[in-house]
């Protein structure tokens, strides 16, 4: 992510999503994963990370990237109005659509581990 106009520095991030798929139930996170049908629609979970002017330390902001597609953000106008263009751009897109495959993948790993879970459990007979 470019930096700001008013020099502020930003990247997104999709940990806390990856970390709340991994705490769901199996069908619940696929069910989830199975409404991600465009690039738009990772705007909702995508957290904004910020970096201190001063250390350059990164922080969670307490917002994500559909706030500046409404401009329901506190940041200043031309911030808000680059990050929009910015979400909007074709590179942009393209990276929300490569990592929306990236997290179908994870899904379906986490329901590999959880049929090898299955498998390894042992089986009640009833005597």
């Amino acid at each position: 992510m470019p930096v700001l106009p008013s020099g502020r520095r930003i990247e997104f991030s999709l940990d806390r999503f990856h970390a709340l798929l991994g705490r769901m139930e199996l069908a619940e996170a696929q069910k989830t994963v199975a409404a991600l049908h465009g690039p738009d629609d990772l705007l909702y979970v995508m957290d904004v990370v910020q970096y201190h002017a001063d250390s350059g330390k990164p922080f969670f902001s307490g917002q994500i990237a559909a706030d500046f597609e409404s401009y329901v953000s506190d940041w200043n106008f031309a911030d808000q109005d680059a990050l929009a263009e910015w979400i909007e751009s074709s590179s942009a897109r393209f990276y929300r659509a490569e990592a929306i495959d990236s997290i179908r993948d994870l899904v379906v790993e986490l329901a590999q581990q959880h049929q090898y879970k299955r498998q390894e459990a042992p089986v009640l007979q009833a005597a």
